[in-house]
């Protein structure tokens, strides 16, 4: 989805370093309120086709291909990591030069990583939602593929640390679908391995292995003003280091 308080504070403060930003909201146009209790309502893949369609967008606007950054949170995270490795959506030839992940989903890993942008990935110290050690694990393998990663976790913080500042107290979302135990390599050609059992690409009956395996329920969130103030000027340089 879209919110103010994250779409719009990142936008305003790229916009006043310089930036063009183009938020999508892969939901509200679809009639989806969100995805944290049915991980099936929506593929990642589908949303990372909108962000390639953003990008198509902004080219045919006068954006320069070779200048362009895909961004995200959480499941947009993911977007933003299925962009960044040509084994997800092979067919789009041109791709970001860079992505944004914050505190991704990192369950789905890619067995051999085909490298196809610089990444910035920012995580929360005590994020217990996606979690810190399996993105750190995924960034390796990235990273021994030959692709350039830099991961900074930041102390003290949850998943969507950077949300709202008026939610600055701990709180628990009892009923969400957790998937932090669980890891899912993605073959070469796309198709899903998990338990000794192969799936299509893409085939959502990943889920239901997942839901009598690995899957919990739960986490603890609460957003850190001065964490989200110091990783939107991570970002900020990230991009001045990449693209000025």
């Amino acid at each position: 989805g879209w919110s103010d308080a994250r779409e719009g504070q990142y936008g305003r403060q790229l916009a006043a370093a310089g930036f063009t930003v183009l938020a999508v909201d892969s939901f509200g146009p679809r009639g989806i309120g969100g995805t944290a209790e049915d991980q099936t309502k929506l593929g990642v893949t589908d949303q990372a086709r909108d962000a390639f369609a953003a990008r198509k967008y902004l080219v045919s606007v006068g954006a320069a291909p070779e200048r362009l950054a895909v961004m995200g949170f959480s499941r947009g995270a993911m977007v933003a990591l299925r962009a960044a490795d040509r084994t997800w959506l092979p067919s789009e030839t041109e791709r970001f030069a860079l992505a944004i992940p914050f505190y991704p989903g990192c369950s789905a890993r890619v067995r051999q990583p085909r490298p196809a942008a610089s990444i910035f990935m920012a995580l929360g110290e005590k994020d217990d939602y996606t979690g810190v050690k399996p993105c750190q694990e995924l960034a390796a393998n990235y990273a021994a593929a030959g692709g350039k990663i830099t991961v900074k976790v930041y102390p003290d913080a949850s998943h969507g640390f950077d949300g709202n500042p008026a939610y600055n107290k701990a709180y628990r979302l009892a009923t969400i679908e957790n998937y932090s135990d669980c890891v899912v390599m993605i073959e070469p050609d796309g198709r899903q391995s998990y338990g000794g059992q192969v799936l299509p690409a893409e085939d959502p009956g990943i889920f239901d292995l997942l839901r009598k395996g690995c899957m919990k329920k739960g986490a603890t969130m609460w957003v850190n003003a001065r964490q989200k103030e110091i990783a939107t000027q991570d970002v900020i340089q990230f991009l001045d280091a990449n693209f000025r």
